[in-house]
């Protein structure tokens, strides 16, 4: 029987053109970017589909789309997922992925 890992952390930079996410598994670290032309809906989604099934996740950035990105979050139903709001500058992406490993860092 395999053990399943509850430890995927999720690290997330954004802003309503942009959006680096980290996530962390035992397995290793990956990082992707999110960017669109507009401000809208699409960033959120492609943003949720980034995180997967990360049971941890830090939300942090300039302005108010971490708070709306929260709040998306908060309407999808899984078990265990803590959120983490934070507020940061620009960030570069080495700067989101030192973060990520420290996931409670800012």
């Amino acid at each position: 029987m395999m053990a399943t890992s509850y430890a995927t952390t999720a690290e997330i930079w954004i802003d309503y053109r942009r959006a680096v996410v980290t996530t962390v598994t035992d397995k290793g670290q990956t990082a992707s970017e999110v960017q669109v032309n507009d401000a809208g809906p699409n960033l959120f989604a492609e943003v949720i589909a980034a995180i997967g099934d990360a049971m941890t996740v830090l939300v942090y950035g300039p302005g108010d789309a971490k708070v709306e990105l929260g709040k998306r979050l908060l309407l999808i139903p899984v078990q265990a997922r803590v959120h983490v709001m934070g507020v940061s500058g620009k960030s570069t992406d080495r700067q989101v992925a030192d973060r990520a490993r420290n996931p409670f860092y800012l």
